[in-house]
């Protein structure tokens, strides 16, 4: 299971996570904010505080947090979504990264 490096919050309510190994993921949490258990971290400043201890993002000393497994989960919901609007015209790997634009003629 790879471990979380370093966390930073950007704007729009997304996470540059980078993992242990070099890989970084970048995580839309835009619509989880809406979400009652993430409802406090629409506040930016608040947003901006995100810390990790390896095996988690967390805010607040832990109050909210969410694990690697979870973290994977997210992303998969989100590539989901994006493969559902778009269904031929993009290329992802078996883990769901972004292989590329898929020409059809």
């Amino acid at each position: 299971m790879a471990r979380i490096r370093d966390v930073e919050a950007k704007k729009g309510y997304r996470l540059l996570i980078e993992l242990q190994g070099g890989n970084v993921v970048y995580l839309n949490m835009s619509e989880k904010v809406e979400t009652i258990r993430f409802y406090d971290l629409r506040d930016e400043e608040f947003f901006n505080t995100v810390e990790t201890d390896g095996m988690c993002i967390y805010w607040d000393y832990g109050r909210i947090k969410i694990g690697i497994n979870e973290i994977y989960d997210i992303i998969n919901d989100n590539i989901s979504k994006i493969k559902s609007k778009f269904p031929t015209r993009y290329a992802y790997d078996d883990k769901g990264y972004y292989l590329g634009q898929i020409h059809v003629g």
